[in-house]
């Protein structure tokens, strides 16, 4: 490949002492070497900041340590990141995933070959906590390698964000929205497609860590509540997928039922409401019904 541009490698951080090592050296490791790390610690009150501390002594002229005093908040600390951003390209990752050697300079490739794209994403290898590979926890391989904004509404396609690269200049200019605490990632990748495309590389180039205590674990009420907001304003921004979008409402108030069991039989009704003919959700409220509540799938 004949890119140099510089790419920089967006590295939020909290708690990550387990795996924080693993996940900086793997960087520094890539064979494509003109980037810089931007980590943004959260106010960890474990021994991170004591590692990238030691880290960032050792690779200097990679790594831009910022350490924050106080706990800022998720979006707060995406945003951060971004405005100490300086690459041509940004790729992000978590602290507590990891990057194959060739991941920067196999997206670069894509980039280089195609001038009406701002987002390259690729597959992840699963691992547990331990980084055991899960096999039997492969991640769905897409056939499409190239789409829009209007790809993830009709197909429900979802954009991997682990060792995702973005064109800087397609970034908002506000970045990650505020009113989005969980679903802020996706709200920002619409923002990106807003008038150009994405390419699927079918290609296993990083490691995503599988974390009982990550935010999609622990928040699932929460995440969901977010996206339900997010999908009905997409209803309003592209009247012509209602449909389409009408079925996620239904996907993500069937994915609720088990998080408010005391309302199970209500998320059921709803999510039928917005998709009768979402058999999932048939199926569970039949079951449930027949059994007199006892069995709730």
């Amino acid at each position: 490949m004949q890119n140099k541009d510089l790419v920089s490698i967006f590295v939020p951080v909290y708690n990550a002492e387990k795996f924080i090592k693993e996940c900086i050296l793997s960087i520094i490791n890539q064979n494509y070497q003109n980037i810089e790390i931007v980590i943004s610690d959260d106010a960890s009150t474990d021994n991170t900041p004591i590692i990238l501390k030691e880290l960032e002594k050792k690779f200097s002229n990679k790594i831009k340590l910022f350490l924050q005093e106080n706990n800022i908040g998720i979006t707060n600390n995406f945003n951060f990141i971004l405005s100490k951003c300086t690459g041509k390209y940004i790729l992000f990752t978590a602290g507590d995933d990891m990057l194959k050697s060739n991941c920067i300079s196999d997206t670069l490739d894509i980039f280089e070959n195609n001038n009406d794209i701002s987002i390259v994403f690729h597959n992840s290898i699963r691992t547990n906590e331990n980084g055991e590979i899960l096999k039997k926890e492969k991640e769905k391989q897409y056939k499409i390698f190239k789409g829009n904004i209007r790809t993830i509404i009709k197909d429900n396609f979802i954009i991997k964000t682990n060792g995702m690269m973005i064109l800087k200049e397609k970034i908002p200019f506000d970045g990650y929205n505020n009113n989005f605490r969980y679903a802020s990632d996706f709200d920002f990748i619409l923002r990106v497609l807003k008038d150009s495309n994405f390419i699927y590389i079918n290609k296993q180039l990083s490691y995503y860590r599988k974390n009982n205590n990550s935010i999609t674990s622990s928040k699932i009420y929460e995440c969901s509540k977010d996206n339900l907001i997010l999908t009905a304003n997409l209803i309003l921004e592209y009247p012509e997928y209602s449909n389409y979008l009408k079925k996620q409402i239904s996907n993500i108030l069937r994915g609720t039922r088990l998080v408010k069991k005391s309302k199970y039989y209500d998320y059921l009704i709803a999510s039928l409401n917005f998709n009768r003919f979402n058999f999932k959700s048939l199926i569970g409220l039949i079951i449930y019904l027949i059994t007199f509540g006892k069995v709730k799938l």
